[in-house]
């Protein structure tokens, strides 16, 4: 019989029915560019069989090198751990002569950090400076044991660690770059006293450096966020009579304007953005300038002047792909003001504009919160319709659907949010059956829970594990049901329905133990379960298990973005404690002060540490000649086992 098509036709078809077996076909660097387009996707089945094609196809060649690397960063993005380091053992067994060797490591170590975990990334960085120490990557392992040790709160070794980096590579061309970095990582943590040091070490030691801009910058916006307004009007002088002709001034004036309208100062932020502006009308973060205008202008309730700002945006960037994170975040502070009108007309011009793209999903949500409180339930329902249209299988789909439901429930309209989720049911249901994705079963799981129908909402999680065993968001999604349990546990508190609170706070602690327990660490979502379960046990009244969560968090993942808070709770379960008499005064004033002194120590700048400095104050007063601004439990850290034990 004749064959029906014509040979490259055939091979057309054997390319679309057998992609990996194409690979015969294209060369190494069409190979790796797959695998890497495969990995952004996060199809990581199929970056993996390329990778291993390539080591196995080029053994000992530059390609294999390549390869072995970009699948090590590969197992522990897939958080496959043993894989991993296999694959790490393979690359130096293979490769320890290989002129980017000390480079490579660097780069996997720096994948562990991204992933917080920085004990194992401080491993890779010290075998770097140990093996290779005159390589450049031994100046940036150098530096990122710095910044992976105050991620770990071991301060000692971090100021050790800065101070080799300063010593062995203080002439180096990049050791500013390097100090700047390290002061970033000190101010995201909230750390500004130890990073306007650096910041001003930068300054004072290499005046001439390229860097001295942005720790000119740094010393504003951290002075900004702990409310030194002297000394940063005083750095924003400098920054502007030093730098004045630099191109990059108008970068570093917008993201000090933003600095200033996140703590609300929008008038000190307008005036940043409008010296931006004047400064590079055209330039790369003009668009983000005018949109800083917008929504200080809207914080400042200066309506007309923000519509002038953001019709001008929609003609200047009218093509521009990054207009639909402006135009979703501008709607999304017209929506906070409660001005509902505009932020739809702006979600509907991102919807219109970027279909299918991350903001149209949360444009679609804010047109239907929006329209919540317009009170238009036509086009709330339309909404709803679109966004399980458009985004049936995205991972954030569930999220989208709880926060719609939240704002029926904040405004009291209970019966509106259980419709919400009974329309979820009806469309998700019928879809998912034959096609199933993570973020539907996701959806279905939180609206079986949240219309009490606790057996579906089980299937719908046992299929959520059994579809998508390996696939790297299911941790994320499987906190959804855990949130929808612990949202439907604080509906029930207030609804005074003591009985199914309990119930519910169960449910959400069963589902935050499959996070934790049958899935691979993951940063922030393992945190967010334990985080969760702890709350579960305070409102159960379990305070031994509560602790051990809390702890757990400040001790694991002293970085998660709610360990502040975290850390004051531990205090705040030692004040009920004296308080309810099941602690002496004595000793629950220690254990507190432990507590908040942790919070002084490790969160300086964050806004429990000012609570906690209140009460220290009011001890060290009422115990003058004590331990003041001494940290540090004395063995009492241990003590709270024997303590909680009793309860």
């Amino acid at each position: 019989m004749a064959n029906k098509h014509p040979p490259r036709m055939w091979l057309l078809c054997a390319l679309l029915v057998f992609p990996l077996s194409s690979l015969s076909f294209a060369d190494a660097d069409a190979q790796l560019q797959m695998a890497g387009t495969y990995e952004k996707s996060k199809d990581y089945a199929q970056a993996e069989a390329i990778y291993k094609q390539i080591v196995t196809a080029n053994r000992g060649t530059d390609y294999a090198f390549q390869a072995q690397e970009k699948l090590t960063i590969l197992y522990v993005d897939w958080y496959k751990q043993l894989e991993a380091e296999a694959a790490l053992q393979q690359l130096i067994g293979d490769f320890s002569q290989h002129r980017r060797i000390a480079g490579a490591i660097t780069h996997i170590a720096d994948a562990y950090r991204r992933l917080e975990k920085h004990q194992r990334a401080c491993d890779l960085y010290r075998y770097v400076v140990d093996n290779w120490p005159k390589d450049e990557h031994a100046l940036w392992s150098q530096m990122d044991l710095v910044i992976s040790y105050t991620c770990l709160r071991d301060h000692s070794a971090a100021d050790t660690a800065f101070t080799k980096l300063c010593s062995q590579y203080s002439g180096h061309e990049l050791m500013p770059k390097a100090v700047c970095l390290i002061a970033d990582n000190y101010r995201k943590l909230k750390r500004h006293k130890k990073a306007c040091e650096l910041y001003q070490y930068v300054v004072d030691t290499w005046p001439d450096a390229e860097h001295v801009l942005w720790s000119r910058m740094g010393l504003v916006i951290s002075n900004v966020e702990v409310g030194n307004e002297h000394a940063a009007e005083d750095a924003v002088d400098k920054l502007l009579s030093g730098f004045a002709k630099d191109e990059r001034l108008a970068t570093a004036l917008c993201l000090l304007a933003d600095a200033y309208r996140t703590l609300g100062k929008h008038r000190e932020a307008l005036e940043l953005y409008q010296y931006a502006l004047l400064n590079q009308p055209s330039g790369e973060y003009a668009l983000w300038s005018q949109m800083g205008l917008a929504i200080s202008n809207i914080g400042l309730a200066d309506y007309d002047a923000a519509q002038a700002v953001v019709d001008k945006l929609l003609i200047d960037f009218s093509k521009d792909q990054r207009m639909e994170t402006a135009a979703c975040l501008i709607a999304d502070e017209y929506r906070r003001l409660q001005k509902h009108e505009r932020a739809c007309g702006l979600y509907q011009y991102v919807v219109n504009n970027w279909p299918g793209t991350e903001h149209a999903l949360w444009s679609r949500m804010g047109l239907a919160i929006s329209n919540i409180h317009l009170g238009d339930d036509a086009a709330t329902q339309k909404a709803i319709e679109n966004l399980l249209a458009d985004f049936f299988g995205d991972k954030n789909i569930a999220q989208a659907i709880q926060e719609i439901a939240q704002q029926y429930n904040h405004l009291q309209n209970y019966e509106e949010a259980q419709q919400v989720h009974r329309y979820v049911v009806e469309v998700l249901d019928t879809k998912a059956k034959n096609n199933r994705t993570v973020g539907s079963q996701a959806a279905l799981a939180a609206s079986y829970v949240a219309l009490g129908r606790d057996g579906e909402a089980l299937t719908a999680i046992d299929n959520l594990i059994a579809d998508f065993g390996g696939h790297p968001d299911l941790p994320v999604v499987l906190c959804r049901p855990a949130d929808a349990y612990w949202e439907k546990a604080l509906l029930e508190r207030r609804q005074a329905r003591h009985d199914q609170k309990k119930e519910s706070l169960r449910k959400a602690l069963m589902e935050c133990q499959r996070v934790i327990t049958q899935f691979p660490e993951t940063p922030h979502t393992t945190a967010e379960a334990h985080h969760i379960s702890a709350e579960c046990y305070l409102l159960l009244g379990d305070w031994k298990k509560a602790f051990h969560y809390y702890q757990k968090v400040i001790d694991d993942w002293a970085d998660y973005e709610l360990a502040p808070h975290v850390q004051f709770m531990i205090g705040r379960m030692y004040i009920n404690l004296k308080r309810s008499g099941a602690l002496g005064e004595s000793d629950a004033d220690l254990l507190i002060k432990d507590a908040y002194e942790a919070i002084v120590e490790n969160y300086p700048d964050s806004p429990p540490a000012k609570a906690a400095r209140s009460w220290l104050d009011y001890y060290y007063r009422k115990n003058q000649g004590g331990e003041h601004g001494q940290a540090g439990s004395n063995g009492r850290a241990h003590f709270h086992l024997s303590l909680f034990s009793r309860q």
